[in-house]
């Protein structure tokens, strides 16, 4: 990823301004990050304060993420690595037809190069958002529990996205385990985040991965992970069984469809992602 632009866009939840960056090792480009109007300036850091470090961490980890689900040079991001995946009905080119569709009907004399990599663009930014909610409640928490009503909140607004950002899959976001495991997995990145934040506060580096080393022993970031992997387990057993309870009464064939091939989706892409994010432990603690 071409570091020197991103780590000049400040995204933030407001407007998207669609536009493509070159990834270094990939075969299409990353819609540009949002603009935040108010851009931090670049001073000291012993002048900087502490709301301004905050969105240094902030910032840093949404760059992060732009990364490891888009890719840069020498590495290859999770959407194109997920989309490879063989098995019916995957869940990310089911998101990439779905946001290809759309374009087409916005853009419609839009080329075919154009098309793929603008929809595999989208695609990356869902999950980066999805990613992004949690970030900022750790960012108005930075540290102390967060109050269960916080919680609540942030699982709504995660699931809220999800379903926006994949309205043509299956999954019932108001089925009583998925509302509990938004929420569980919700405050375990939140958990997470606060600890970089508390180790990095008075003097961010701007780079999530050197944060994350400042934080985190190798071999607390691997114990982080793994429980982050069973955290992503009962998330994904959740999404599985709604689509076990999936109902459709005008479509009886559908719904026994669903019901077989749902769970076995969502199985298969809980071990390959779930090998994905493991894998981090070597690209963020390289070498040691």
């Amino acid at each position: 990823m071409n570091q020197k632009i991103t780590r000049r866009k400040l995204i933030t939840r407001g407007g998207i301004g669609i536009g493509l960056l070159a990834i270094a090792g990939t075969a299409w480009s990353l819609v540009s990050a949002r603009i935040e109007e108010n851009m931090l300036p670049e001073i000291k850091a012993s002048d900087r304060t502490t709301s301004e470090n905050l969105r240094i961490i902030e910032k840093a980890a949404i760059d992060y993420y732009i990364e490891f689900f888009g890719g840069g040079a020498g590495f290859r991001g999770y959407v194109d690595r997920m989309v490879e995946l063989k098995m019916p009905l995957n869940p990310v080119k089911k998101n990439i037809d779905f946001h290809r569709k759309k374009i087409l009907e916005e853009q419609p004399e839009i080329g075919a190069r154009s098309l793929e990599e603008l929809a595999r663009a989208r695609v990356v930014l869902a999950y980066t958002d999805f990613h992004k909610i949690p970030i900022e409640y750790a960012v108005h928490f930075p540290s102390g529990e967060l109050p269960h009503s916080e919680i609540e909140k942030m699982g709504l607004e995660m699931r809220t996205h999800q379903s926006r950002a994949g309205k043509q899959l299956f999954v019932d976001y108001n089925h009583p385990d998925v509302v509990k495991s938004y929420m569980a997995f919700g405050l375990d990145r939140v958990n997470f985040y606060q600890r970089v934040i508390a180790a990095n506060i008075k003097n961010p580096n701007g780079d999530f991965k050197v944060e994350v080393r400042k934080a985190f022993t190798k071999e607390e970031f691997r114990q982080s992970l793994v429980n982050y992997e069973e955290i992503r387990k009962q998330f994904y057993d959740s999404l599985a069984q709604s689509l076990r309870d999936y109902k459709n009464e005008s479509s009886l064939i559908l719904q026994s469809g669903v019901r077989a091939v749902g769970p076995i989706v969502v199985n298969l892409t809980t071990g390959e992602s779930d090998r994905i994010n493991m894998e981090e432990l070597n690209r963020i603690f390289p070498g040691k």
